[in-house]
């Protein structure tokens, strides 16, 4: 058995020692190793103009942190120009750099996204590569009229000429600059949204709009012996759109051969592997569009690639009541699109760009659900976005798009207090990329048509609700699986093996449950089929499940048995059947006694960072404060894009040489002034008409005090009034602990906590439950105990502006732990757990 540190065995080890040894006798021994280095690789965002000490310094740290590998990002908010002589010696350096360091590197092959422009520079030098596509309207008088058009901001995807041009802008630029490093230190070049379908803002919105390369017609025409314009026309007002399976094929072939299959080619040849993912993967109306077929074309990939965009919290359509929103679903056809894809590439990984593990104040607990989840689907290397030192926005005349496009704002980077201990989350997603490669359980087929009516997703998405498992498949593929069903654009299913055809989604799901041959269920307390629990089962006896719904007690019942296991919120719980893996979290066992901690002396709370207000100003332009007495503060106003200028009582704050802005992330983006106040009611003014966006304040107030709304009075070291903290907080205490308590859990509201008895540390925990097993010598006697939570940075923006009732897209801000600070962390001990 391969060890993994020191891992404790409450409730694993009961299933390790009952499934173990009679699994054991029939698996095969492929994919029976925890991967050694960390799968995890921040996407490393060049933001500013950072120079070779930054950059040196940015790297040890990731290599302190236990992060091994990392993606060069170049988007909007660098300041060196792209593929310029000056970007090409700080990718010559990283790489160079990541040598020393035994680090791996991934690049990216566009500036922004989506791939294929050289930063627009394709279109720019050769305007016939501009993409082109056909419009198609109808007029009053009813004639359908076509209308060929182009645009100029997006490349031709479809044109050998253009893509050859950009390989060479891109790839033989970076592969001649740093060739050795090709197939070593450089392991993949990763592609970005790449799609067929982007026509611009001057596309006629109420218009067919149809990718179009110059003799499309024609293969149209040899295909089906018909012409294109003239079935569009004849299929206006048809749900039937006869042209529309033939030419997405048309579409599927010219895209794989001139840009999926031509980028994987070139990667072959150096040494490298194609890696990133496809436009649109969420469902199969847009995702058809951008490539033609998403299997066919991710396929070509040598390690192909997903994008998690939001934070999934639900596996079916629910209302959030906590943050009041609709939840935001489980993307079920990207995660499908994945698997397909790497396991014609022989099951051998795939990689998720995860702009899902944000943002910054995200509970620890979804980010490695996030992870096990797209490990399940068979993704074992986690991108991480966006690590940047360097906290700039994009920033845009239109507040919505500046708000959507940081909405994840996140930084992989010591910003965060707990960024040193993210060398416990390397160890887990380990362990999820070591599942990811197991063989799975795939009960059912699902074929992916070349229809963008039909809801596949929602197929999917039913099909692991009802705890039953699925693949895609091809359209014309063969398949022996013993349930293969397609799906109509009306929610009508129809069953290839048996003949049996369903009315709609939820009839077939009845009839599956019944013929399904699956081994794993999980049940409620009341003996029902769980719900919201997601159960991946694999050829080995292997399992993993994860928890959607609140933390619960429930029941496994495998070949073996039954057994009882605790979930906690965005919980995770796994099995493996070779033994190589153990979870290092420690839970509380049924039938262990609680008692409450009682404190002897009332603690002690500091804090190790700051506490912060964020003024916002609204119509009247002017923020009051009212100070209980002197006080020395802090003023961090911004100075990037669209710059404030702020009145203090009247006087203007100017920027104080030396004086550092609250974090390293805004460095740069906010001058700082210093301020000792007098007792009293203060007043900042805005001065003319500076943006409010949500992640780049005008403002920041910071310093050492309490708050009640706007009144600030010195911090007392009772943990109150602690709603803007961000940084760390120790609190101190002295506890007597029961003689035959062995484990400690602490209720930390989700932030990552470093628990000291006696002044020795017991270890970080990330995500709950926040459980150490306790010493011996400290049983049966009063002992200080020391809690340092680490929180993010992420109480800086405050809550208000994410809950605008003037405009509703502020509600799209994902799960974030933005409550109130808790003063003092709960303290429970157990006995008789062993």
């Amino acid at each position: 058995m391969k060890t993994m540190g020191k891992f404790y065995l409450i409730l694993v080890m009961a299933v390790a020692f009952s499934l173990g040894t009679a699994a054991c006798e029939t698996v095969a021994p492929q994919n029976s190793s925890v991967p050694e280095k960390s799968p995890l690789v921040p996407m490393l965002a060049l933001n500013g103009k950072p120079d070779e000490t930054l950059l040196d310094s940015w790297l040890w740290d990731f290599k302190k942190a236990g992060i091994e590998s990392f993606l060069i990002y170049g988007r909007t908010g660098c300041e060196i120009e792209y593929m310029s002589e000056d970007w090409m010696d700080i990718c010559s350096f990283l790489v160079r750099k990541a040598r020393e360091l035994d680090m791996g590197v991934y690049l990216y092959d566009e500036f922004d996204w989506p791939s294929g422009t050289a930063k627009k520079r394709v279109m720019r030098d050769k305007p016939n590569c501009a993409l082109k596509y056909l419009e198609a309207k109808k007029d009053s008088s009813g004639n359908v009229n076509f209308n060929l058009r182009t645009n100029p901001n997006m490349a031709d995807l479809f044109s050998a000429e253009a893509m050859e041009y950009f390989i060479a802008l891109t790839h033989e630029k970076y592969y001649g600059r740093f060739p050795k490093a090709f197939g070593k230190t450089v392991k993949a070049m990763f592609t970005d949204e790449p799609s067929v379908s982007y026509y611009g803002g001057e596309a006629d919105k109420k218009a067919l709009k149809i990718p179009y390369f110059d003799g499309i017609e024609g293969e149209y025409l040899s295909s089906t012996g018909r012409n294109l314009r003239g079935d569009i026309a004849a299929d206006w007002n048809s749900n039937l759109q006869r042209w529309k399976e033939p030419l997405l094929k048309i579409i599927s072939a010219r895209f794989i051969e001139n840009y999926s299959g031509r980028l994987a080619e070139w990667c072959s040849k150096h040494g490298i592997k194609l890696t990133g993912h496809l436009m649109s993967e969420t469902n199969s109306k847009n995702a058809l569009w951008t490539c033609g077929h998403p299997l066919r074309a991710l396929s070509k990939f040598q390690l192909p690639g997903m994008d998690e965009i939001s934070t999934g919290t639900a596996m079916s359509p629910r209302y959030d009541e906590e943050r009041k929103m609709q939840a935001r679903n489980v993307e079920w056809l990207t995660l499908h699109t994945v698997m397909y894809a790497a396991e014609k590439n022989g099951n051998r990984g795939a990689l998720g760009e995860l702009f899902a593990l944000g943002p910054c104040d995200t509970p620890f607990g979804i980010y490695r659900r996030e992870i096990w989840q797209v490990a399940a689907f068979g993704v074992d290397t986690y991108v991480l976005a966006i690590s940047q030192l360097d906290l700039r926005v994009r920033l845009s005349d239109d507040p919505y798009l500046t708000y959507f496009m940081s909405t994840y704002l996140n930084s992989w980077t010591p910003n965060q207090s707990w960024f040193w201990d993210l060398k416990n989350f390397s160890e887990d997603a380990k362990l999820a990329s070591y599942f990811a490669k197991k063989d799975r359980v795939s009960e059912i087929a699902v074929r992916y048509k070349y229809d963008d009516k039909s809801d596949l997703a929602g197929l999917l998405g039913a099909i692991a609700c009802a705890q039953l498992s699925s693949k895609l498949l091809c359209d014309d593929e063969k398949s022996n699986a013993k349930i293969i069903v397609s799906l109509d654009q009306n929610g009508a299913v129809r069953e290839e093996v048996s003949g049996k055809n369903f009315e709609n989604i939820s009839d077939f799901i009845a009839w599956a449950q019944t013929h399904s041959e699956r081994r794993i269920t999980v049940e409620d307390a009341g003996g029902s089929k769980a719900s919201d629990i997601f159960v991946r089962e694999f050829k080995d006896g292997s399992y993993i499940i994860l928890n959607y719904g609140e933390a619960r007690e429930l029941a496994v019942l495998a070949p073996d048995g039954k057994r009882t296991v605790i979930l906690e919120k965005f919980g995770i719980y796994f099995y493996d059947a070779l033994g190589n893996a153990r979870d290092s979290t420690l839970h509380v066992p049924l039938g262990a006694t609680r008692i409450r901690g009682l404190d002897l002396r009332k603690p002690a709370v500091k804090m190790l960072g700051q506490n912060s207000i964020r003024p916002l100003f609204k119509e009247s332009k002017i923020f009051e404060f009212e100070l209980e007495e002197d006080m020395e503060l802090v003023f961090s106003v911004r100075k990037y894009g669209n710059a404030a200028s702020i009145a203090l009582d009247g006087e203007m704050l100017k920027e104080e040489a030396g004086e550092e802005p609250i974090i390293p992330g805004f460095n740069g983006l906010y001058g700082a002034v210093k301020k000792t106040l007098k007792a009293g009611k203060h007043k900042l003014e805005l001065q003319g008409d500076s943006m409010e966006f949500p992640y780049l304040p005008i403002a920041v107030v910071s310093g050492n005090f309490s708050r009640d709304n706007c009144l600030l009075r010195k911090y007392a070291g009772d943990g109150k009034g602690l709603g803007g903290v961000f940084g760390k907080i120790e609190e101190t205490r002295t506890m007597s602990i029961p003689r035959d308590a062995n484990l400690i859990e602490l209720q930390t509201e989700q932030a990552p906590a470093e628990l000291f008895i006696n002044g020795k540390s017991l270890g970080t925990r990330l995500w709950n439950p926040f459980i150490w097993e306790l010493p011996e010598n400290c049983r049966g006697g009063e002992t200080e105990i020391k809690v340092v939570r680490k929180l993010s940075f992420g109480r800086i923006f405050g809550k208000e502006i994410f809950s605008n009732p003037k405009d509703a897209s502020y509600t799209r801000r994902p799960y974030s732990t933005d409550g109130d600070f808790m003063p003092v962390c709960g303290v429970d001990f157990y006995i008789g757990a062993k």
